[in-house]
């Protein structure tokens, strides 16, 4: 019997046993797929659809980190990137998830998977100092209550159940065990419960949260329901926190994975919907920076230069040469002429110019 303050090592690997096949699941996941292929399919009508990884992938990062209470703004992640040595540790933080999505990402075009290796090479790039397998018994989940810690789950422990653990989710997550009903089942249910599992096996002393979100997005990718790692999903866990953790104890508990089906069907739908909306907002302005250009006889034929503008909303001079290869006073004079034409604006830090484009941080923010 399942016992919240002892460890979970007992916890069933997938494929779960549970009948998928409710009318309310179903009804459920039909509206989802419908609104996760109309947002993949308005990615298609996009000249560069991987333009929009760099700075949708720092929205996602500042709120996966709050939803660990870490917190920073979008706009304080863009400008300490370019002033790595002012950074703050939640600023670090946010750069940390950005780069370890794009690991994760980068492994599933690459191999077509990831492997446990990989998940753990994902953990050290957002945890560098807390990095590596659990091996150290204690760990535990709980809440404060009334001034005092309330255990509300143990997740299993042991070095070898971990990894035996993680071995299994490896599989399932690859699409490579030998059940058939895992490898039919849709892929958006598939994630919900890959999610849950991670999270309940729990196996680093920190980032196990960020991880499981970036497994997330990227399982998406891997199973083709998205063909690009743009559709997020941090900002609606936010939204619903509490509501988020209750129902992972519900499932722990109870076996049923009908509530949190139900939860990131929901999510799905919702965040498709902004994700579409965030998406066309930013090459509406895409576009019409670039008319502006045309119709200025700025440097518009240089999309190298363009593109620049839209992988953030704020730069130096230095940023943009370096990441261009343009000159310096080639950079200087194209950042100097879109203020004049009040496309960006720019303000002091310290002795430095930042170039900085106030719609595109808005619509980011």
């Amino acid at each position: 019997m399942y016992n919240k303050s002892i460890p979970y090592n007992n916890l069933p690997k997938l494929p779960p046993k549970f009948d998928f096949d409710t009318i309310e699941i179903l009804k459920k996941l039909n509206q989802a797929n419908k609104a996760v292929a109309s947002f993949d399919a308005s990615l298609t009508t996009l000249v560069n659809p991987m333009l929009l990884v760099a700075p949708l992938t720092v929205r996602e990062a500042v709120k996966s980190s709050q939803i660990e209470n870490i917190f920073t703004t979008v706009s304080e992640v863009f400008e300490s990137s370019l002033f790595p040595e002012d950074q703050t540790p939640a600023q670090k933080e946010a750069l940390y998830y950005k780069d370890a999505l794009i690991e994760a990402y980068s492994c599933i075009i690459s191999k077509g998977g990831l492997s446990v290796n990989d998940i753990i090479r994902v953990q050290l790039i957002l945890e560098p100092n807390k990095t590596g397998i659990r091996k150290i018994p204690g760990t535990v989940i709980g809440a404060v209550k009334a001034g005092k810690l309330e255990t509300l789950y143990t997740p299993p422990e042991g070095y070898d159940t971990i990894m035996d653990l993680l071995s299994n989710f490896e599989k399932s997550f690859n699409l490579q065990t030998d059940s058939t009903d895992w490898n039919e089942l849709d892929p958006l249910l598939q994630f919900s419960i890959l999610h849950y599992q991670f999270e309940s096996i729990h196996p680093f002393y920190d980032g196990n949260g960020r991880t499981g979100r970036i497994l997330m997005i990227v399982f998406l990718v891997l199973s083709r329901a998205i063909r690009y790692p743009v559709l997020f999903l941090s900002g609606y866990i936010l939204e619903n926190k509490a509501e988020y953790y209750r129902i992972l104890n519900q499932t722990t508990e109870t076996g049923d994975y009908t509530a949190l089906l139900m939860y990131f069907l929901d999510c799905i739908i919702a965040q498709s919907l902004e994700s579409k909306k965030t998406v066309d907002q930013i090459w509406e302005h895409y576009n019409y920076i670039k008319t502006e250009l045309q119709q200025q006889k700025i440097d518009s034929h240089s999309f190298e230069m363009l593109d620049y503008l839209f992988t953030k909303p704020l730069y130096t001079i230095g940023d943009m040469e370096k990441n261009t290869g343009k000159h310096r006073n080639t950079c200087s004079k194209y950042l100097n002429n879109l203020v004049k034409i009040n496309l960006i604006q720019k303000r002091k830090y310290k002795k430095e110019n930042i170039f900085f484009n106030p719609k595109f941080l808005q619509i980011l923010s």
